[in-house]
């Protein structure tokens, strides 16, 4: 089976080893490197291109906004929001703008998806912010998100069972083979290079929205939370919206299912 991504969680529930009820841990911490200067891509360089990814970005928005009724964004919210891996609120609370760095084969249009995702989100989160720019320095970086070939990703897992340093945990029926890791507490991002593009651009952002706490599944068929859209790179509309409310000021970290039913008027629906 392919692994199409390995995520980093922190503060998500404790970890597990697939198929024991014992707490695996690991000892060397994942270094990983930069494809090359030209790929990576420092502050300046990315504001050449920032604006003209807004002036896209809101043309795009608005050639495609259109009317959803208030009650069905708050029900597909509760839908992506909760999972079985957590029934509270999991969003990130940081005093400072979230950074990230990239590392690996990842390609321009890689890039460049991570950048326009990181700009809608600051375009409508009203608690947190993404740093604007990517990070080339990861030591430097609050998240590292890599993007290894997928023999690659087979002997990380292989070699980092056993080391008291790192934890992962399997969510077989969310992704697959999907692994989450916590290496001495710096969060990291893994995605199978060796996915065709579309697919691999979609595990990217899907890798990195779980990290930002939205980590169930979308009933809806046009979303991108949806299973079966794994070579849809960009969220639909009701998915930002449902992002507005995660990252806005009604609800709040670690509130349950029923706290936030409440807050959005649902009631037992």
């Amino acid at each position: 089976m392919i692994v199409a991504f390995l995520l980093c969680a922190g503060c998500l529930a404790p970890s597990r080893v697939p198929g024991t009820d014992t707490t695996t841990s690991v000892t060397t911490p994942v270094t990983p490197a930069l494809v090359s200067d030209t790929v990576g891509s420092d502050d300046r360089n990315s504001s050449d291109t920032a604006e003209q990814i807004k002036n896209d970005i809101k043309a795009s928005y608005l050639s495609q906004k259109k009317y959803i009724p208030t009650k069905d964004i708050n029900k597909h919210f509760l839908t992506i929001a909760f999972s079985e891996y957590n029934g509270v609120i999991m969003r990130r609370e940081y005093r400072h703008s979230i950074t990230i760095s990239l590392f690996g084969a990842y390609s321009a249009e890689d890039k460049k998806e991570v950048e326009e995702f990181i700009t809608k989100f600051n375009r409508i989160s009203k608690t947190q912010k993404l740093y604007p720019f990517l990070k080339n320095d990861g030591n430097d970086a609050d998240l590292w998100i890599n993007i290894f070939p997928n023999r690659q990703l087979h002997d990380l897992q292989k070699d980092q069972i056993g080391n008291d340093q790192m934890y992962y945990t399997e969510y077989d029926s969310l992704f697959s083979d999907t692994i989450i890791y916590s290496v001495n507490g710096t969060e990291q991002i893994f995605v199978n290079a060796d996915l065709p593009p579309e697919k691999r651009r979609h595990y990217l952002i899907r890798a990195l929205t779980y990290w930002l706490g939205i980590t169930g599944e979308a009933l809806d068929e046009d979303s991108f939370f949806h299973p079966a859209n794994t070579d849809k790179p960009d969220l639909a509309e009701q998915d930002w919206k449902a992002i507005m409310i995660l990252y806005g000021p009604v609800v709040k970290y670690n509130m349950t299912m029923s706290d936030v039913k409440n807050r959005l008027y649902l009631g037992s629906s």
